[in-house]
């Protein structure tokens, strides 16, 4: 998932850098700024469920790796980290694809 994230970046922003720069700003800084500043918004749990970076670390956790020293209990169960994390590749390559073949000049 996270990939195909790169690659729609790459593809929207034509760099490599920028699409680096970006993908790490939106993995470790605004997911994990949103969820801890607003993380106490009775919604703001329901949201998380249906981002990336939730259901990645519950996928990791399901295999039996804790990323932290205290264990957490996941937000999601494993087949929901899957379902989720795969509609979002699925998504990813289709955007990137779509933006490709736009841009594409040959006739």
């Amino acid at each position: 998932m996270w990939t195909s994230f790169g690659m729609v970046l790459g593809v929207l922003l034509r760099q490599s850098a920028m699409a680096i720069g970006a993908g790490l700003v939106y993995s470790i800084a605004i997911e994990g700024l949103i969820f801890a500043l607003l993380g106490r918004v009775s919604f703001m749990a329901t949201v998380e469920k249906a981002f990336p970076g939730a259901n990645a670390g519950a996928l990791i956790e399901a295999f039996g790796s804790r990323l932290a020293t205290r264990p957490v209990q996941p937000l999601v169960g494993a087949l929901q980290a899957v379902l989720v994390l795969a509609a979002y590749a699925v998504a990813f390559v289709a955007i990137a694809g779509a933006i490709a073949r736009g841009r594409d000049v040959t006739n």
